[in-house]
């Protein structure tokens, strides 16, 4: 009698990140912790996976690609704060360009771009416009973006990018922006509604991968 092999468990990575200059407290870091935690009840045929990124121009990169090359991701969703956001801004195009400014370790970055014979811009393949129609139905503010800045949060956006091309579409890559202040007392969305949110971002793109793997 034949015996039937487990299919190998369909992985998604989420990462956040540390702190740095102005942020002592990374919303992010703490969201994607609970939002694992909240999403391996809600999908369970997924693997979650969570990074904490240091926010340094080179260890924070080399940890993501550490990450990605030992495993095999379907998707991954990375989250980063912004003082400007009101809700979830859905990041679209990642950029080949770094703004000279100091990270968490006081370091600025080497080159002006993040590689050097890379494209200037790539997209992202998640459905920013369906993810944002599913926060609005859900009462959270959401908005898409075509500019995810020139510091870390574009840096790592712009390489995962690049993992998921080199993937052939196999890997897909987004990046999400929450406020910075997610969580905090009197702040117009709390944690919970971070983890609501983020469940309704993941049924978007896993609704996505769905459809594509038929």
């Amino acid at each position: 009698m034949a015996v039937m092999k487990k299919a190998p468990p369909r992985l998604v990575l989420l990462t956040g990140f540390g702190p740095f200059p102005g942020v002592e407290r990374n919303a992010s870091g703490l969201l994607v912790r609970k939002l694992a935690a909240a999403a391996k009840q809600r999908f369970e045929e997924y693997r979650f996976e969570t990074a904490i990124l240091a926010t340094h121009w080179e260890t924070g990169p080399a940890a993501l690609a550490a990450v990605q090359t030992s495993r095999n991701h379907l998707l991954a969703l990375h989250f980063g704060v912004s003082r400007q956001a009101r809700g979830f801004v859905i990041e679209t195009v990642g950029r080949n360009e770094r703004r000279d400014a100091e990270d968490a370790a006081g370091c600025r970055p080497q080159s002006s771009c993040i590689s050097e014979n890379g494209p200037a811009r790539l997209f992202t393949p998640l459905p920013a416009t369906g993810i944002v129609a599913r926060l609005t139905v859900a009462g959270l503010a959401a908005t898409t973006s075509d500019d995810a800045g020139g510091y870390l949060c574009n840096a790592i956006f712009y390489q995962s990018l690049t993992h998921s091309l080199a993937q052939n579409g196999a890997s897909r890559a987004g990046f999400i922006h929450i406020p910075a202040d997610l969580g905090e007392p009197g702040a117009e969305l709390s944690m919970d509604d971070g983890v609501r949110g983020g469940l309704e971002i993941l049924a978007a793109c896993l609704d996505q991968l769905g459809r594509v793997d038929t």
